[in-house]
């Protein structure tokens, strides 16, 4: 079980519950794994279920397609990115935003190490990337 545990109103029956996004934190890193060993594009859902020990139906419940379990994965080194793209274009020269970017750029290469190892020139990943406009202003802005 999850530790976790609610009645059931109807039975009375106390049943395991997971946490709020308990369950999508382990389809994503579920996915992440399976990802590294297969890339994203030799992954399925029903993997990412068989490895949970779920139906697939369960990881649909939490994620609509494979690309949105992707996307999810990425989501933070994104999230990182921007941050740093808001701080260097805060400083009041070139030389200083440079410097913040640079910085930045290899904290969040050690920080997100995996994710990027695993997904740097996968195809899905860059098609992905592609097809979200935030991502790509948010990759122009800190070039």
């Amino acid at each position: 079980t999850l530790g976790y545990a609610q009645r059931d109103e109807g039975t009375g029956v106390a049943k395991a519950v997971a946490p709020r996004g308990f369950a999508r934190e382990r389809v994503l890193e579920a996915a992440l794994s399976l990802f590294a060993e297969h890339g994203v594009n030799g992954t399925s859902l029903q993997m990412i279920a068989d490895r949970l020990g779920v139906s697939k139906a369960a990881v649909y419940y939490q994620f609509h397609s494979k690309d949105e379990i992707a996307l999810a994965v990425i989501q933070p080194v994104f999230d990182d990115m921007m941050r740093l793209v808001r701080i260097a274009e805060a400083m009041s020269t070139p030389d200083a935003r440079r410097e913040a970017a640079i910085s930045g750029m290899v904290e969040m290469a050690v920080r997100h190490r995996r994710v990027t190892a695993v997904f740097h020139g996968d195809p899905v990943i860059d098609a992905l990337v592609q097809s979200r406009a935030e991502l790509q202003d948010t990759i122009e802005r800190l070039t």
